[in-house]
């Protein structure tokens, strides 16, 4: 914690403190319009178009200050994306890349998000963007078969990452080197892509991302009949490449008319955790 953070949180909490004079009840009533009037709205730039990002945490201000150079060669990707497409964000987190996709090419987005905490925030973007129409966001896993689930997470703060979505709890969750121990798991409904599309008649995608921190391998085991449809133009799927399985789900997806062409992680992933963990990038031949 730098010594930036700690001088906010005495002044905080001095503050806090200095509340008390006027009653618990009050105190809790002026903490709460502060929190809803203080929040900071994060103003970014798409495409000369104004931005806006619902920040109520470290987290999520991050995920909107670096939304161009986290993971910059997605951005490229969604940049090359064919206006008035549809693309399917598979693990949108608060909607980074769902919105500037909505923007930036006013696509149709489905975005899928089972975190409670973070499709809240995803839906506040949504709102304060006025994008409603244009992006329809669900609280749903999607998984390798559908029913009734369990989201195992370490918190459920703000725009946190490294969760896992299953049949059953889990005591820990690993990706890459990194191991998170967890201490909530929250109730949840998963679907597969090729039931979403087939029997729920969802508009088949053109663009898909898959970015869940570890099952993504049973995602794509539940997409295959989508991604063999010649509408499916390019998805980018995060693997990890130190995997057993990894070749092998390559050439899976790669069965299906869609080719690896590149393969990168952002500049934040070297000599991390997630060294190992690489955007995969398809395209249909």
């Amino acid at each position: 914690m730098s010594i930036k953070k700690n001088f906010m949180t005495f002044l905080l909490k001095c503050f806090d403190r200095s509340l008390s004079i006027i009653g618990e009840r009050n105190r809790h009533y002026a903490l709460a319009h502060i929190y809803e009037t203080l929040t900071p709205i994060k103003k970014m730039n798409v495409a000369s178009k104004e931005v806006l990002y619902y920040c109520p945490g470290n987290v999520p201000l991050w995920r909107a200050e670096t939304m161009l150079t986290k993971d910059p060669d997605t951005i490229k990707w969604i940049d090359s994306f064919q206006n008035d497409a549809v693309f399917m964000d598979i693990g949108a987190n608060i909607g980074v890349f769902s919105i500037y996709s909505a923007v930036r090419h006013q696509n149709k987005v489905y975005a899928f998000e089972p975190d409670a905490s973070n499709y809240c925030i995803l839906n506040k973007n949504i709102e304060i963007n006025k994008l409603h129409k244009s992006i329809s966001a669900y609280c749903i896993g999607l998984n390798n078969e559908n029913g009734f689930g369990l989201l195992n997470m370490e918190d459920t703060s703000f725009g946190s990452a490294v969760k896992t979505f299953g049949g059953k709890a889990v005591d820990v969750i690993k990706f890459g080197n990194h191991s998170k121990h967890v201490n909530f798991t929250q109730g949840s409904f998963g679907l597969t892509v090729d039931s979403i599309c087939s029997e729920f008649k969802l508009v088949i995608p053109n663009y898909i991302k898959i970015d869940v921190d570890g099952i993504e391998e049973q995602i794509i085991d539940g997409a295959m009949q989508t991604f063999q449809n010649k509408e499916v133009k390019s998805i980018v799927v995060e693997l990890e490449t130190s995997k057993e399985t990894y070749k092998e789900v390559i050439g899976r997806i790669e069965s299906t008319g869609l080719k690896l062409e590149k393969i990168s992680h952002g500049p934040d992933a070297d000599n991390s955790d997630f060294q190992d963990a690489y955007n995969h990038f398809f395209y249909r031949t």
